[in-house]
């Protein structure tokens, strides 16, 4: 208790556990802890509890009367510290999160490739085409020709970007 909760004996001593009330504590939770203590002979469940500096603990409680001579003359905690417990599922929720996006990273990438492929090819049937009507073509018209080589560099260059972004 002194560990977990940084209360020295003569603090805890002769005080409840008010003091380890925290702002997450309602009233009804109380209210229903109490009555099925009373009523089960037990209460088991998570709650959070404040250390003497104001720190908030994840805490597995359970609550039984002690009985003596028939007589209950007090009550016994158990708590456990969940605060390991609760820091590994935020690593596992983390996890699970990093690998859905990776997932659908991958399958963007995939679907984006494709495109890129298609167009990249057709860019290099177009380049074979212009070259083949190249001897064709009146002199006077080549400034269009240079042009539409242009053009095809341009595509081809962000093709090639898209697909280093796809890539990384």
């Amino acid at each position: 208790f002194t560990k977990l909760f940084g209360y020295s004996p003569e603090e805890a001593i002769g005080n409840t556990t008010r003091m380890l009330r925290s702002r997450y504590s309602t009233d009804e939770l109380y209210r229903a802890m109490w009555n099925s203590v009373n009523s089960r002979g037990e209460w088991k469940g998570e709650i959070i509890n404040k250390t003497k500096d104001g720190s908030d603990i994840p805490i597995w409680l359970s609550i039984t009367p002690v009985i003596h001579k028939g007589q209950k003359i007090g009550y016994m905690g158990i708590e456990l510290d969940m605060r390991e417990k609760k820091e590994l599922e935020r690593r596992a929720i983390e996890a699970e999160r990093l690998a859905a996006v990776g997932k659908m990273s991958s399958q963007v990438a995939h679907e984006v490739r494709n495109p890129l492929s298609s167009i990249s090819l057709n860019v290099e049937l177009l380049r074979d085409e212009l070259q083949s009507l190249e001897s064709a073509i009146n002199p006077a018209d080549s400034s269009k020709l240079k042009e539409a080589h242009a053009l095809l560099r341009a595509i081809e260059k962000e093709v090639d970007r898209l697909a280093e972004i796809a890539g990384d």
